[in-house]
């Protein structure tokens, strides 16, 4: 997952501690029985409205959403969450940790050519009226061969005006 903020690097900082928080909070419910049950239930509604109609569109296997449970907790155990620019040292290196899972918080240093490997999902918050800065981002949003019922992205309704 990406989230792209602002070229503020107070703002990937803020948008960090706010996604630990949340990332911390599903492992905590996960691995509580009753938080569980009412977690899975709200994630099997989403799988249902959003994930089954895309994936029936674009002529995808449909997956049953009890299939997908078992691997939840051990998704969210193994995913880091990482700020990326010039005043921190998180990096994503691939070559050492091809099954990293990631979401990527930053502005500048994600704009500047940096590959996420396996992207699906996508939170682009970052204004421009710029032509050339929007087209460049659209490159995060690209084609992913069998991934087509997957990808989403997430957008303000002015900056998708635009």
């Amino acid at each position: 997952m990406l989230i792209h903020t602002s070229h503020n690097k107070g703002s990937h900082t803020r948008t960090k501690d706010l996604t630990e928080v949340f990332w911390r909070s599903l492992s905590t419910r996960l691995n509580d029985r009753r938080e569980r049950t009412k977690l899975l239930k709200q994630l099997e509604v989403l799988w249902l409205q959003d994930f089954v109609p895309v994936s029936k569109a674009v002529g995808k296997k449909i997956h049953r959403f009890k299939d997908l449970i078992p691997h939840l907790s051990q998704f969210v155990a193994e995913g880091q969450i990482f700020e990326l620019n010039s005043a921190t040292d998180d990096e994503l290196n691939y070559t050492r940790h091809p099954e990293i899972k990631v979401i990527a918080i930053g502005g500048n240093k994600l704009s500047r050519g940096l590959t996420l490997e396996g992207l699906v999902t996508s939170f682009y918050l970052r204004e421009s009226r710029q032509y050339d800065t929007l087209l460049q981002m659209g490159r995060w949003f690209g084609y992913r061969h069998g991934y087509e019922d997957l990808t989403r992205v997430y957008t303000t309704a002015r900056l998708a005006n635009w």
